[in-house]
Parts: C-alpha cells; sequence; structure tokens
C-alpha cells in the first residue's frame, strides 16, 4: 500500500512552489483559479513540498493506493464510486429528502436517519461509457449501475435492485438501476489514530460519525462478517458535517467478478483487515 496524496492552490500566491514544482518537472494542472497536484508519498518532491505547505497551511489529502496482490487477497473490500453523477431529485431544497425518504426520524444536526421508502430519481440519464457504476451527490452510500452490472450481479447474495425514476417520478429510465444493499453489519469497528480522525457524537440525536483520514485500511472484528451476505453496510457513520453515509463492503468474490469482466469502471475497491477479537 502506498500513500497518494492531494492539494490545492492557487498558484499566482505561491510562486516558490511553482517554480519548485517546474524545475523537478511535476505534474501539476494549473486551473485558472485553483491549480492541483497528486502525488505519491514515496515520491522524492513529496519530502520538500510537504514542509512547503505546512508552512502556508496546505491542506493535503491522503487516499491509499493498493497493489493487485492486496486486493486479490483481501477477504473483504470497501467499494465506492469515483463517479459522482448528478444530484437526486428534486434537489430544489434538498426535497429528494422527502420524495425518496421517510424523514421521521432524520437529524437536521447531523444529517443521518434518512430510510429510504421510493426510488431515486435523476434529472437525466447517465451516459455510461466504459463506466459502469456512479454515485449521486450528496447520497454516497448507495450505488447504481446499468444493465451489464445489473447482470453480472444478479446472483450476488445480500443484493436487489430498484429502478430509477425521471424527475417528475411517473416514468423510470431503462439501463440505470440502484443496487438495493438489505444486510446491515453489527458494530464492529476498531479505529485508531491512522485510519479514524476524529469521531463526533451529534448533540441532537447522539449518532457517533467517523471522518477517515484515508491513510490506511479500515479495521473491523473478523466476527461481525459470520453469515453475512456478499454485499453489506456497516452499522458505522462516516462524514463530517451534514454529510452521513454508510461504508460499502462485498466479498473478495464480487471484486473478483466485476474486475474478471471488466464492470469495474467507476468503482474504487480498498481492502480492510479483519482483527480477531475474543
Amino acid at each position: 500500500m502506498e500513500i497518494k496524496r492531494h492539494f490545492a492552490f492557487a498558484a499566482e500566491k505561491h510562486p516558490e512552489l511553482v517554480h519548485y514544482l517546474n524545475m523537478t518537472f511535476a505534474p501539476w494542472k494549473r486551473g485558472e483559479i485553483v491549480s492541483s497536484l497528486d502525488i505519491k508519498e514515496s515520491d522524492f518532491r513529496w519530502p520538500t513540498i510537504a514542509a512547503y505547505l505546512k508552512l502556508h497551511d496546505i491542506p493535503s489529502y491522503a487516499t491509499p493506493v493498493f497493489t493487485k496482490e492486496e486486493l486479490s487477497s483481501a477477504p473483504w473490500l470497501r467499494v465506492r464510486s469515483n463517479w459522482h453523477f448528478s444530484y437526486p431529485q428534486p434537489e430544489e431544497g434538498f426535497g429528494y429528502k422527502t420524495t425518496t425518504y421517510d424523514p421521521q426520524n432524520y437529524c437536521n444536526g447531523c444529517g443521518s436517519g434518512l430510510l429510504q421508502t421510493a426510488p431515486f430519481r435523476m434529472k437525466s440519464a447517465p451516459k455510461w461509457g466504459r463506466r459502469h457504476f456512479l454515485s449521486l451527490n450528496w447520497v454516497f452510500d448507495e450505488l447504481f449501475t446499468d444493465d451489464a452490472g445489473k447482470a453480472a450481479l444478479e446472483a450476488v447474495e445480500g443484493l436487489s435492485f430498484l429502478e430509477v425514476l425521471k424527475k417528475k417520478g411517473t416514468d423510470h429510465f431503462p439501463g440505470v438501476h440502484q443496487l438495493v444493499i438489505s444486510h446491515l453489519l453489527p458494530p464492529g469497528l476498531l479505529p485508531n489514530e491512522q485510519t479514524i480522525r476524529k469521531i463526533s457524537i451529534c448533540p441532537k440525536c447522539g449518532t457517533a460519525k467517523h471522518v477517515t483520514i484515508g491513510a490506511g485500511m479500515l479495521r473491523f472484528r473478523s466476527g461481525i462478517f459470520d453469515g453475512a451476505p456478499d454485499i453489506v453496510k456497516t452499522a458505522e457513520v462516516f462524514g463530517d458535517g451534514h454529510m452521513s453515509c454508510r461504508d460499502i463492503l462485498v466479498r473478495q468474490k464480487v471484486y473478483r467478478l466485476l474486475v474478471d469482466a471488466k464492470l469495474d469502471g467507476g468503482l474504487v475497491f480498498e481492502p480492510v483487515e479483519l482483527i480477531e477479537k475474543s
């Protein structure tokens, strides 16, 4: 596993940094307002860049990068989409929270407690191209797939599918399917300083939300997976502010199925560590 760092900066305000990046041929991206760079911590340039970022209070964000061997040997993996397509409808005034969900237990302090009771709605159909999975902005713990993804996952235990409606809710989009994950794991996350930056307790509803660092594998008690189906959600809630979501976890065979069929476009997998606890 390696750690990749992402940071953004205003080039005109940091000429020393720009000079160093150009001098060392770093592949940074210049933007009209904000420029950025993705760099691995093993890169020879990172110590110098990290010192500059710390001096000028520029945050960087860590993402673990795993080898094929690490991914292929993990019994369970986190999965998320790196394609965030559009917004759930109606988005005006966050109307989807009452159209798609039962808001009875919704907490406006931390954003948790919504229970899905109706199909999601989208403004337009995605143009899948080589990607087969997406998530919607604001809703990062639900995945959507095309016909090929649905056909491949039909036999996966713990999974069903729901059609996605057009904005008015009177018709559905052909070839767009929500993955409905029915199984919620028992609590079993084992936070440590490499994975969880903080745990905040909502003063209104008492929900504990975990803010991840992104620099290591999440650890879980292995026993919580006993008897679990092939795809599950965590009991633990993740996110900061009003963002509130659960992690989606899949067995190795689901990862292997999608990768071998070249249907993993739009997905990011990360192994999780299983810890034996008495």
